[in-house]
């Protein structure tokens, strides 16, 4: 599969203009950040979804969203979504609402300008290799969410290559299970297609889809369902991905 150059070409001028942008936003955050955090988050996530949405736009993705009325209100969830492209999260994190922290792995956090503004909307970054560190970010997610900021994970850990999914990591559930939270699945399809399969780089406009499942609520569970919460959200998100794929 080969890219678009026109879309590649659109999608790095626009990456360009908005970091060179960010020399500006980013010292006017960190001052309404000194006086309110609560205005802060005002001001950080809009810009930063608005900026994701032209992303994928310019890429020429017109994304199939289907089950937004599945997503509980007026509350913090778990969002669980597969993993097969960068894409996933620029398309999730600016197409779901309210404010949300994406937990991405530690190396992202040295990236200049993109790891200020992941910071300034509360993402959680996550040391693969340290348990101890795992289990801090955990308690972190756990703050948020009971501050009313959702959490959007995904648990297989890295992008898979292959078909299906990989096995999920049943101690992120831990963020929804411990405040008693709502774990809202998410099944996207296509996303791989838009860039990782693509030679040489670049990016490609690609049908994909996004399915928001059904909310489980976690408050009350019992400890045994807990325990199997990894392993069912993950067969049935299988099934809808499988079924999404023919």
């Amino acid at each position: 599969m080969t890219c678009n150059p026109l879309r590649t070409l659109l999608c790095l001028v626009w990456l360009v203009i908005f970091f060179a942008a960010s020399l500006i936003l980013l010292p006017v955050a960190a001052l309404i950040g000194h006086f309110s955090p609560e205005k802060k988050d005002a001001f950080c996530y809009p810009i930063v979804k608005s900026a994701l949405k032209v992303l994928w736009h310019l890429a020429g993705v017109k994304p199939q969203i289907t089950g937004m009325q599945n997503i509980p209100e007026n509350q913090a969830v778990l969002y669980v979504g597969n993993h097969r492209s960068f894409f996933d999260i620029i398309i999730l994190a600016s197409i779901l609402p309210g404010r949300i922290s994406v937990v991405a792995k530690k190396e992202m956090e040295h990236i200049p300008l993109l790891s200020t503004w992941m910071r300034n909307i509360h993402c959680l970054f996550l040391d693969r290799s340290n348990v101890r560190a795992g289990a801090q970010m955990v308690l972190d997610g756990i703050a948020l969410m009971k501050n009313g900021i959702s959490v959007l994970i995904f648990p297989e850990g890295t992008r898979n290559k292959g078909g299906g999914m990989l096995e999920f990591k049943g101690g992120a559930f831990k963020l929804a299970t411990k405040p008693g939270l709502p774990v809202v699945p998410v099944v996207q399809t296509g996303t791989r297609e838009m860039f990782e399969d693509l030679k040489p780089f670049g990016v490609k406009g690609a049908k994909t889809t996004v399915t928001i499942l059904p909310a489980i609520e976690t408050a009350g569970m019992p400890r045994a369902a807990q325990n199997q919460l990894h392993t069912q959200v993950h067969d049935s998100m299988e099934k809808v991905f499988n079924s999404l794929q023919k």
